[in-house]
């Protein structure tokens, strides 16, 4: 085993954490059942039945500061 410094050992734990955390998602992305709940607009209930027919939220631009 080469001889590593605790600037490489920092390194290889934060890439093992990354790893883990990648593989957390993956996981979590194909491993779990597709559930239909509040929010997916299904049509099932009133309220994802209502949120097709609301009017969108209302973008407001700001312009450029007018320079004197």
């Amino acid at each position: 085993m080469p001889n590593l410094g605790w600037q490489d050992l920092i390194a290889l734990a934060i890439v093992c954490l990354a790893a883990g955390y990648l593989a957390r998602l993956a996981w979590g992305a194909f491993g779990r059942k597709a559930e239909s709940g509040c929010g997916s607009a299904c049509g099932k209930c009133s309220t994802g039945a209502n949120t097709s027919r609301t009017r969108p939220e209302q973008v407001v631009s700001i312009g450029t500061i007018a320079r004197e």
